[in-house]
């Protein structure tokens, strides 16, 4: 099963200035590197919601080992303080959180290719939903979301990927979805019509917190 590995950076001071000088570097420095190693580099993303100055890396991997290979290789690029002396540079305090999760089995590579494989002629914006189900439900949560999933993708939105943290707080998954180039309808609505499946999904799902990002000019996720 695959495995995606999901690494976000926060750039000190944030100022979009100082972020646009880290994005530009990054892509002419460490995106190199991390290829040349064996890294997957799905896309990279700014965020567009909650703390300014951060980014949103996805790689994937085709198996534990491949990530193994591919990591062990970028430690050892790593132990050479040349290899990435053009972002350290920059003079900024770059923080950098990574954590690894197995692809589920909704996000097919059919899912991923589709998105991949049909570059827009402008970027598209993305949404990332954090899901957590109750403790010892996970299975249930992910087969109802599954469901939820075959109903609604291709109508608007698109999923992308799907995958469940290996660390960190139990129950927890996480959605990638592109949207659609007209904008979203997020005004209040009453009567809005139901679906059995959404109705099934919530009810498995503890919570769920959204953000939206946007593609980096690195990215392949366009």
């Amino acid at each position: 099963m695959a495995l995606i590995m999901e690494v976000i950076h926060t750039v000190h001071p944030a100022t979009p200035a100082n972020f646009e000088k880290y994005v530009v570097r990054y892509g002419e420095v460490a995106v190199p590197l991390m290829e040349r190693c064996g890294f997957d580099l799905l896309g990279g993303f700014q965020w567009s919601t909650g703390e300014r100055g951060r980014d949103l890396l996805l790689v994937r991997f085709d198996s534990l080992e491949h990530y193994d290979k591919a990591t062990t290789q970028l430690m050892r690029e790593l132990a050479d303080p040349d290899a990435i002396k053009g972002l350290m540079d920059l003079g900024l305090d770059i923080e950098e959180y990574v954590r690894l999760g197995d692809t589920l089995l909704y996000a097919t590579a059919e899912r991923l290719a589709r998105v991949l494989d049909d570059p827009p002629d402008a970027p598209r914006q993305y949404l990332l939903a954090r899901l957590k189900a109750p403790l010892g439900t996970l299975a249930e949560a992910l087969e109802a979301v599954g469901q939820l999933v075959d109903r609604v993708d291709g109508q608007g939105t698109e999923l992308v990927t799907a995958y469940s943290a290996r660390s960190g707080a139990r129950g927890e998954f996480t959605d990638l979805w592109v949207l659609p180039d007209r904008p979203l309808d997020l005004s209040f609505r009453t009567g809005v019509p139901s679906l059995p499946e959404l109705d099934r999904a919530f009810a498995a799902v503890e919570t769920e917190f959204v953000d939206y990002v946007n593609p980096l000019p690195y990215s392949r996720l366009r």
